[in-house]
């Protein structure tokens, strides 16, 4: 028996729910084309010539401090474009956080399970996991706890900042090479006051790998149905954005979204 092919089916459940995106990419393709903020109930986006226009939710449009003279059509679709960016925030967090969730219980299961649930270890793991948490609520809400987002900090034409997720996976290389060594001595341990049977104690572990899958399903669906939500919550709101590029003037350089979805884009 070889320690990777022990571990790799338990690396496999704790990799499942660790990228709220990869999640969504398989729903849909969401590029950002520029970038928005999300402030006191107000969405400012920039437009492709440089300047920033704002919205509210009663459908008022404002550049530069001018509000825009919208017919009640355009209002409409002002009111559309922001109600749905703004219900797509939300989405997004929950979405981020279930991710984390997944990945935490399955990782501090996994090591729990070689070098017991009081390892240091297994510990530091735990404690990572509730920093990552602290981070999404810092990057998704402001200090009186309302929604606050600004996409400037995150990576070009991505909806959300894959910050964590890669901290997520260095961190998973740090503590698998400090552990290196407690996992052998786990190993030996089991195979000197075990049976001795290497192959029994393989199985053993790749059935707990299979268990631990399919406890985590549910928490999978779930995040699998809310990118399924948030695809379709932006696919409004970039109709929306389209038809008011097409009819105001002054929004004619409004681009934000591009949703692909199934290979159709929006």
């Amino acid at each position: 028996m070889k320690i990777n092919t022990a571990l790799a089916p338990l690396l496999l459940a704790a990799s499942m729910g660790v990228s709220a995106h990869g999640d969504i990419d398989e729903h849909c393709d969401i590029q950002l084309n520029g970038n928005l903020k999300f402030e006191n109930n107000v969405l400012t986006v920039l437009l492709k010539d440089g300047r920033e226009a704002q919205f509210i939710a009663r459908g008022t449009v404002s550049i530069d401090g001018n509000t825009l003279p919208l017919s009640r059509e355009q209002t409409h679709q002002a009111q559309t474009y922001y109600a749905n960016i703004q219900d797509s925030i939300p989405t997004t967090i929950e979405i981020a956080k279930e991710a984390v969730s997944i990945a935490n219980t399955a990782v501090v299961e996994v090591f729990g399970e070689i070098l017991g649930h009081d390892d240091g270890l297994t510990q530091e793991f735990g404690h990572f996991f509730d920093d990552i948490n602290y981070d999404i609520n810092n990057q998704f809400y402001a200090a009186d706890g309302t929604i606050f987002v600004d996409t400037t900090g995150f990576e070009e034409g991505e909806w959300v900042d894959q910050g964590w997720e890669q901290q997520f996976e260095q961190k998973i290389e740090s503590l698998i090479a400090k552990s290196m060594g407690k996992i052998l001595i786990a190993v030996g341990s089991e195979m000197l006051w075990g049976d001795g049977d290497a192959d029994k104690f393989g199985k053993r572990m790749e059935n707990f790998g299979e268990e631990l899958e399919q406890r985590l399903a549910g928490s999978t669906a779930r995040i699998s149905e809310q990118a399924n939500t948030l695809c379709k919550t932006l696919e409004y709101a970039d109709i929306a954005e389209n038809k008011l590029a097409d009819k105001v003037e002054q929004l004619q350089h409004l681009d934000l979204l591009t949703i692909d979805i199934q290979g159709q884009k929006m």
